[in-house]
């Protein structure tokens, strides 16, 4: 809870977060002025640390953003500081909304590359073909038999 307290206590923080917003008309973004990190993110000081502007502006809009909680562009503009382009979600949805990111590209896949249409998603993440295990399972049992 350290953090929504400090960016709650910080006198004046909404007046500098407002001045380092520039609207733009056409995607309706509120792209950060201020400092941008390498990865893109706007970043501004609050009670003496770097925070990510995305994440304090839904903390000033909302009153809170879960910890364990990503927030997500939905505009897809990591400049975006516009609380209505930002929505709170766990790493993994963020991951499979993201049009670079290899989740993304698992969870969209429909069939193996084998071609079955029994493709899975495991609770770890993974991505498996039952007919794919079974037939591997099959071949296993049978050269076992063969073994003994």
């Amino acid at each position: 809870m350290g953090y929504l307290t400090e960016v709650a206590d910080t006198p004046g923080l909404r007046e500098r977060f407002a001045a380092k917003i520039q609207v733009d008309s056409i995607t309706g973004c509120h792209e950060w002025t201020g400092y941008v990190c390498n990865s893109g993110y706007g970043r501004i000081q609050v009670a003496g640390s770097s925070r990510l502007a995305h994440r304090v502006s839904y903390i000033l809009t909302h009153g809170s953003a879960p910890e364990d909680l990503e927030i997500d562009h939905l505009c897809r503009n990591r400049k975006c500081v516009n609380p209505a382009h930002l929505e709170a979600v766990t790493k993994r949805e963020n991951q499979a909304r993201s049009p670079i990111s290899i989740i993304a590209d698992m969870l969209s896949r429909e069939k193996c590359p084998q071609g079955h249409a029994d493709y899975t998603l495991r609770c770890d993440g993974a991505r498996i073909c039952r007919t794919c295990v079974r037939d591997r399972q099959r071949r296993y049992r049978a050269a076992k038999k063969v073994t003994r």
